[in-house]
């Protein structure tokens, strides 16, 4: 029988609450987005599951799911943060690694499908070092510097 690895939060890794962070266009995008977070959340041996989710724009007005989430965080009520895409929680590079910094701070781990960014593993952390090294000049080259700059 494998051993199950303890966390420090008293928490077995498969029962870690694992908030799974969904911003969609249109119903397409969602499932779309739901299906990449589920298959990396059974592929890493994750259970415990809370959606929240958001349409359009991404905005910190009281009743968004992403204001739930912040509070969460701020709470510890999550173990994790799963979202499919660097760009689905964030709305430019600096709000990214803002958001980043307020998980290391809690000892939250952040997962992205999309970039493989795994705080929870060496690879992972290593590739999310990459990404911040890395983002501005793909972003420039791809023509997509307005997520980078904000503006």
């Amino acid at each position: 029988m494998p051993s199950r690895r303890k966390q420090k939060q008293g928490r077995t890794r498969e029962d870690r609450i694992v908030a799974v962070y969904v911003r969609m266009e249109d119903a397409e995008d969602e499932q779309e987005q739901l299906q990449m977070c589920r298959s990396k959340a059974q592929i890493l041996g994750l259970n415990n599951l809370v959606f929240y989710t958001d349409k359009g724009e991404l905005t910190k007005d009281a009743e968004s799911s992403y204001s739930r989430l912040l509070n969460d965080i701020e709470l510890k009520k999550v173990d994790i943060v799963l979202s499919a895409d660097v760009q689905v929680i964030s709305r430019n590079i600096q709000d990214f690694l803002s958001f980043a910094k307020q998980l290391e701070d809690k000892n939250i781990k952040l997962i992205c499908c999309y970039e493989g960014v795994n705080t929870d593993d060496p690879y992972g952390t290593f590739m999310f070092h990459v990404i911040t090294l890395v983002i501005p000049e793909a972003l420039a080259v791809s023509g997509m510097r307005e997520w980078f700059t904000g503006q």
